[in-house]
Formats: C-alpha cells, sequence, structure tokens
C-alpha cells in the first residue's frame, strides 16, 4: 500500500493570479484543442473526473491532468502536451508565459517526478527546455516565466510529466498565457489558522497571519504587511531582506499578539509596497478578513476532546492544530486530550476504548465529550453549544505529590449543582503531558500536508514530509487513566441532593521519570450512566497540590454546621453566620438553580462568629446555593427567595 488511507481535509487555497494583457490564452473548458498533441496518460477533465486515492486534486475548472497514482504500483509512465503553432510574429517587447499548476513533487519511494516545459521555434523540430518545475504543493499555483526572447516568433509548447520510474503523483495544469509580463505581483494566498476557528472566549489572545505568494517575474525583497482590528488604526510591519522568487511562498504572524475584546472582531490583513515601490500591479488580490465573535460559557464546565492520533499518521497534523487552536481560544473550560496510537506514547488501554468507540473509523478523529465522533476540524460548534449548559456538578481537583519518590495521589470532588438520582454516575482522573518528545524510532511525524498539496494547516505545509523527531513537540498527551476508561465505580452515590458533595481518591500513582511533573495536567472527569462526559477540569499538579486531598485526609469534603443561613426563606436580604475557632480566609459564592454563578466576594481571614449579609434583591424568586469555603472546609446552604 503506497500510504495509509485517512481523513482528507479539503481546505482550499485561493487561486489568485496577475492581471496581463493577453496574446494568447487557453483554459481548457472547451476540452483538447484542436492541433494539440498529448502522448501518454494526460487528459481533460475535472477535479472529480482526474482525482485519485492519494492525488486528491483541490476544486476547480476543467484542465489537463497526467494522474501518475491512478496508474498503479507496476506502470511507469511519462507523457508530453503539445501545443499547435502560437503565432508571436507581430509582439515586440516584452513577453511572459503564466500557467496555472498542481503539482506534488512527492518523489515517493525516491523516485524523482518531474513536472518541465520546453518551446520550439521550428514546428516540433527541435526543443528546448525552459523550465523544470519547482513550485510543488500550494494545491494551484501561478508560474511565471520571462518569454521575452521569443517575440516575434511563431512557437509550440510543450509541457512534459515523468513518474521518475516509480509510482508518484502527477501534474495538472490550466489557463495558460501569453502576454506582457507582470514584474511585481504579491497575492495573500491563505490566512492562518487563527482564521479556522469563528469564536473565542473574551480575553483570549489570537495571531494573526497569513501566507503571500510571489506573483510577479521580480524576486520580492520586500513588503510591507498591514493589519487593522474593528477598522482601527493600520499597524504597519515592514518585511525586509527577503528573497521570495517567482511562485513563492512566504509565511508572516504578527509580531505582537491581539487580545480578543468582547463582542466583534474584524481582523483586516493587506500588503503594500512590493520592493519599496508602492502599489503592485494586481491590488485586486493583497487583502482578506477573517471575524472572531465572543461567546460566554458556564464558570463551572469543561468540555473534553479526545483525539485519536499517531505519529505514523500523516494527517493527525490537524487534530494538533486545532486542538493547540481551541486550548488558546477557550482557557479552562476546553480540554483536548492526544490518545496516541502504535507510536511510542501509546497508552494501550485508552487506544483501545477510543478505537472501539461505536462509529469509529480512522485517524484523526476526536470523540467530543465521549458522546460521538467528529473530524477535528468540526469542534467548534458543538463545544459553543455545550460549554454554556450548566453542569450537574462542578469539579474540584485535589493531590498530594512527593518529588523525590515522584508519587502522586489524585483525588476528585464533586459538588452538585443539581439533583441526581440515578446509578452509575462516576468520577475519574485523567493525567495529560504538555511538551513531550523523545528521539528514535516512532517519534518522527508523517505529514500528509507538506508542500501545501493538500491545504494550509498551521504551518505543516511548510514542513518536510517526515518531520524529525528533534523538530517535533507533542502537547496533550494521555498518560494515564488513574479510574480506568470508564471512571471509579461507586465514587458518586446513586442519589445525591443540590448542594452536596461527593468526592473520591484514587490509587498513589508514580510518574515515570521520563516524564516532567511541571507539565503534566491533572483532568477530573464526571460522566453520567450512559458514559458521557458531563463536566470536566484541568489542574497543574502544583494546583491540585494546594487544594489539598478531598477524601480520607484531614481535608474534610463538607461541614454545613459552620454555616447558617437566616432569614430561609427571605425576601430581600439574608444573613450567612459563619463560626471559625481559628482564623481561616473565607469565599462565599452563590449559584442560581441550574449552576449559574450569580455573586462572589473573598472576605480575607475571617475567625469567631461572622454574619456575612447576602442581598438578593435584584434576583428573581426561585431556590438558590449559598456555598462558603472556610480554609479547607466548605459548606452550603439551601436558601428560597420569595417576592
Amino acid at each position: 500500500m503506497k500510504k495509509i488511507l485517512l481523513f482528507a481535509f479539503p481546505m482550499l487555497f485561493a487561486s489568485l493570479f496577475a492581471k496581463a494583457q493577453t496574446v494568447f490564452t487557453q483554459d481548457f473548458e472547451g476540452g483538447i484543442p484542436m492541433g494539440w498533441t498529448t502522448t501518454g496518460q494526460w487528459e481533460w477533465g475535472n477535479t472529480d473526473a482526474i482525482s485519485s486515492q492519494y492525488f486528491g486534486i483541490p476544486d476547480h475548472t476543467n484542465f489537463m491532468g497526467f494522474n501518475d497514482d491512478a496508474l498503479g504500483n507496476a506502470t511507469i509512465a511519462s507523457g508530453r502536451i503539445t501545443t499547435s503553432a502560437i503565432d508571436l510574429t507581430a509582439v515586440t517587447g516584452d513577453l511572459s508565459l503564466s500557467f496555472q499548476s498542481f503539482f506534488l513533487d512527492g518523489d515517493f519511494q525516491g523516485a524523482d517526478e518531474t513536472g518541465k516545459v520546453s518551446v520550439s521555434t521550428d514546428n516540433g523540430a527541435t526543443w528546448t527546455e525552459i523550465y523544470n518545475l519547482d513550485v510543488a504543493g500550494g494545491a494551484w499555483q501561478q508560474v511565471s516565466l520571462n518569454f521575452n526572447s521569443y517575440a516575434g516568433q511563431t512557437v509550440m509548447l510543450a509541457f512534459d510529466y515523468d513518474d521518475g520510474g516509480g509510482w508518484n503523483y502527477g501534474w495538472c495544469i490550466d489557463d495558460i498565457k501569453l502576454g506582457l509580463p507582470i514584474y511585481k505581483d504579491a497575492s495573500l494566498a491563505y490566512l492562518n489558522e487563527e482564521a479556522f476557528v469563528g469564536t473565542a472566549f473574551a480575553g483570549a489572545v489570537v495571531h494573526p497571519g497569513a501566507v503571500f505568494q510571489n506573483n510577479g517575474l521580480n524576486t520580492m525583497t520586500s513588503i510591507d504587511v498591514n493589519y487593522s482590528i474593528n477598522g482601527g488604526a493600520t499597524i504597519t510591519e515592514s518585511l525586509t531582506n527577503l528573497n521570495v522568487p517567482t511562485g513563492g511562498l512566504f509565511s508572516w504572524t504578527a509580531s505582537d499578539a491581539y487580545t480578543v475584546v468582547n463582542g466583534s472582531n474584524n481582523i483586516s490583513i493587506w500588503i503594500s509596497n512590493f520592493n519599496g515601490e508602492g502599489t503592485d500591479e494586481d491590488s485586486e488580490n493583497d487583502a482578506m478578513d477573517f471575524s472572531i465573535s465572543t461567546i460566554t460559557a458556564h464558570p463551572d464546565k469543561g468540555v473534553v476532546v479526545e483525539e485519536a492520533t499517531g505519529t505514523w499518521c500523516g494527517w493527525c497534523p490537524r487534530g494538533a492544530v486545532f486542538l493547540d487552536l481551541m486550548t488558546r481560544r477557550f482557557p479552562d473550560h476546553f480540554i483536548g486530550i492526544a490518545v496516541h496510537n502504535s507510536d511510542p506514547m501509546v497508552l494501550t488501554e485508552y487506544d483501545d476504548a477510543v478505537g472501539n468507540f461505536p462509529g469509529f473509523s480512522g485517524y484523526p478523529s476526536v470523540i467530543f465529550n465521549r458522546v460521538n465522533i467528529l473530524d477535528p476540524s468540526q469542534i467548534e460548534d458543538p463545544f459553543v453549544q455545550a460549554v454554556g449548559v450548566a453542569p450537574p456538578a462542578r469539579l474540584e481537583v485535589g493531590a498530594e505529590y512527593n518529588a523525590t519518590t515522584r508519587e502522586l495521589t489524585v483525588s476528585v470532588g464533586a459538588e452538585f449543582l443539581q439533583n441526581i438520582s440515578a446509578a452509575g454516575y462516576k468520577l475519574n482522573a485523567i493525567l495529560i503531558e504538555d511538551d513531550v518528545t523523545g528521539v528514535g524510532t516512532g517519534w518522527p511525524q508523517a505529514n500528509y500536508y507538506s508542500g501545501g498539496g493538500a491545504g494550509n494547516m498551521g504551518g505543516y505545509e511548510f514542513l518536510p514530509g517526515t518531520i524529525p523527531a528533534a523538530d517535533m513537540v507533542y502537547d496533550h498527551v494521555g498518560r494515564a487513566l488513574l479510574g480506568g476508561y470508564a471512571g471509579a465505580t461507586g465514587s458518586v452515590p446513586d442519589a445525591v441532593e443540590a448542594g452536596k458533595w461527593a468526592g473520591y481518591t484514587f490509587n498513589t500513582f508514580t510518574l515515570p521519570n521520563a516524564w516532567d511533573a511541571t507539565n503534566v495536567h491533572i483532568v477530573g472527569v464526571i460522566t453520567n450512566p450512559s458514559g458521557q462526559i458531563v463536566n470536566a477540569i484541568s489542574s497543574t499538579i502544583d494546583e491540585a497540590v494546594d487544594n489539598g486531598i478531598f477524601v480520607n485526609s484531614t481535608k474534610e469534603v463538607v461541614n454545613n454546621d459552620l454555616i447558617s443561613v437566616a432569614p430561609n426563606p427571605f425576601t430581600s436580604v439574608t444573613n450567612v453566620t459563619v463560626n471559625l475557632e481559628s482564623s481561616k480566609e473565607v469565599t462565599m459564592k452563590v449559584y442560581d438553580s441550574v449552576g449559574k454563578l450569580i455573586a462572589s466576594r473573598n472576605y480575607g481571614q475571617l475567625v469567631g462568629s461572622q454574619v456575612l449579609p447576602f442581598d438578593g434583591s435584584s434576583l428573581n424568586a426561585g431556590m438558590y446555593l449559598i456555598h462558603v469555603n472556610m480554609g479547607d472546609t466548605v459548606a452550603t446552604k439551601r436558601v428560597y427567595l420569595s417576592k
């Protein structure tokens, strides 16, 4: 098998071509032109007709294509397209040859596939090679060649493909033009991965960026990149000391990050001042826009996405890009876990569970809250819907850690915000690690986005087809299931009233020496009787240690005797009385009946009997939960507001 068949991700590049006064053009919309000849397996058609399993051609109009992949492993192939005579005898001065090209330059198993352009001035008797294709990937790209020396003559053109004696990919061409040359033209080819997701929390950090292409004949040595937010002041970055040849690509990321604000965030990016010479010769391909709108999450809600991945999986960089992007956009609420398969980071129990999840069919894919399976690119919409829904319980993670022995004991506590009366809720703790690296077999990452032929993917299009282990850092790696995949049986009672707590302490786990404890996160999870994740929280080890162990230790889960509330019911103001034998830091939070945080206040250090008034005069009538944290102890009371 040539490569592993995995999900393709059709992210289209814009085909932006320079304007020019043409003296000859052929767009192949009407088939193979009269008088043209073909040899070998060149064929006319569209994307659907010419694409194959491993040579997936981006959407396009009709064109000429040579699909070497479709011929199979046993066929060695080459072929030529030859034009009829093209009369340029009336042309004087400068002349340019341009055409659109889709060429992966895959060189599978070392066979050097080539695409070449030749010209004849003696009706095909002799040929001169004028170009050996070096603009690879990037979907459909423009090739522009200086054709000045052939002005005033009658010429024929030939386009030659050769698979190099192996099973390779192929070449496609379209929109051949001869005309006045474009010397300075840069186009904005596509935006970076920040445009993949259109929502964020206010305060999220965004790094605007884009990839540009030089469509002119002059080498690009400098360019100004401009951007603005919500029509505000223009920010300009001057890029100098460039060396971008005709057809070449270069990427840019803004030097300063942008912090998302509430509402709409409309980001415009455009380029100017090609080589310090002002406006280029085609201003219509110089700009693109994208927008980010803000969403609000329930304060105690976390969403888990488990990604099926592997270093052998060439499409799996897509999963890494989307997990990273969603983590940046939605901190503290989006929890991505990379579940590795058949590589050095595999956790067999986790891998087996993911591979046997109902409907699982390939890599990469993600399991969303253990409800359904999606492509990594489809995470955003269900996340936006889920993150605002009140969970049945608010979670906390506690831990004890011995840095010398590397022994870690984890507990997960759940304060229920709603009544439950069904058996089968479970608590779990999952360890994940960021910044994982390694050397040797299995650590390099396969990358089918290399060259850009499969679309842009967060910069992976600029990396090699096999990324060396030294250049790879793996994040969100699933390391340990402290309660198994399904969670700890009996960790939650069959029935729990709103305002009550449940907690569970897991068996002590020893972190392997190869793990970096500072990069380990503890993911606390609660699942419902169907096994679906209904809430989650992520904590560093240090944060969990600060909380302490919730169960089977000196830290009590709840002591409701330490507070009283009166009057209850109340019509406007009720008083929360706190009784403390020693000084404790006191925080009070009030939640409504669906778990939405209504009010929060930190009273600092208190001791003895203290009265904390709560004013509900602006609230609607109903039931509310008053939650008081007193150092290591928590207490909750249910109160009723009547009007």
